[in-house]
């Protein structure tokens, strides 16, 4: 039997977890080489909300994305550990959202899990705080349009592992 190869960009989207590749680093900013970037949404301290966590993996080409993937839309679980960075704590909820938009489709829709074979249009990442707390900053929603100059595209196999 021959396998088809299958080509989609190096992208995990979940609810609570996603993984792609950046050239913005928390430690270098924009002048920095290519990351992998982990977000993940954890237990907070004392199982009291949840926080969300980011790692940053060096990034040196596809096989080094390939690490981290099982199959076209499988991926290893993130791993937080000592040098997981806290991105926002004391949340009541912390989740992501993937725009999907389909040309010709009048309609934008919002995705809890991203499966698709090209890039999602933008990323929603809503929060809202454990304590309601007036004299803390509030986190908010953010949604972010996806900017794309590059593609790390990785080739799977079809078959199951």
């Amino acid at each position: 039997m021959s396998s088809a190869q299958v080509r989609m960009p190096f992208f995990q989207g979940e609810q609570e977890s996603m993984r792609f590749v950046s050239s913005y680093s928390l430690q270098e900013g924009a002048r920095g080489l290519p990351r992998i970037l982990e977000f993940q949404v954890i237990r907070g301290e004392d199982g009291k909300g949840v926080r969300l966590v980011v790692n940053e993996q060096p990034y040196t080409g596809p096989r080094s994305a390939g690490f981290f993937v099982l199959g076209p839309t499988r991926f290893r679980p993130i791993e937080i550990g000592t040098r997981s960075f806290v991105l926002a704590d004391k949340l009541a909820f912390c989740r992501f959202a993937f725009q999907e938009k389909r040309p010709g489709a009048p309609e934008v829709a919002w995705i809890t899990q991203w499966t698709q074979p090209f890039w999602p249009a933008a990323i929603r990442v809503e929060m809202g705080p454990l304590d309601e707390e007036i004299s803390r900053l509030r986190p908010v929603g953010i949604v972010a349009q996806i900017h794309v100059n590059r593609t790390p595209m990785l080739d799977y196999d079809d078959q199951p592992n």
